[in-house]
């Protein structure tokens, strides 16, 4: 397969992911609106929650740790947990 395959398929998205993280955790400790208050003053904003595939709603998370949907209100939509509910429902 060579070296494309790995650059493409394998660096290339490892760097985007981790790249978007960092930008997640640190974006959402400074910029946002809380709906709970929280020891380490997260927040949630949406449009990091729209180019991270949810994790932008890090206050909601930071409440609610081992919740599977980091949804709370009916507008904070959350892309990862509709992905979950897909493949809960085909196997």
């Amino acid at each position: 397969l060579g070296m494309e395959f790995f650059i493409f398929c394998f660096a290339v998205p490892m760097a985007i992911q981790l790249w978007v993280s960092n930008l997640s955790n640190w974006g959402n400790h400074l910029i946002g609106y809380r709906n709970f208050d929280t020891v380490e003053k997260s927040t949630n904003c949406w449009w990091l929650a729209l180019i991270t595939w949810g994790e932008g709603w890090h206050n909601n998370h930071h409440k609610f740790p081992s919740r599977w949907n980091f949804q709370v209100k009916w507008w904070e939509f959350d892309p990862s947990a509709f992905v979950i509910l897909i493949l809960r429902s085909k196997s």
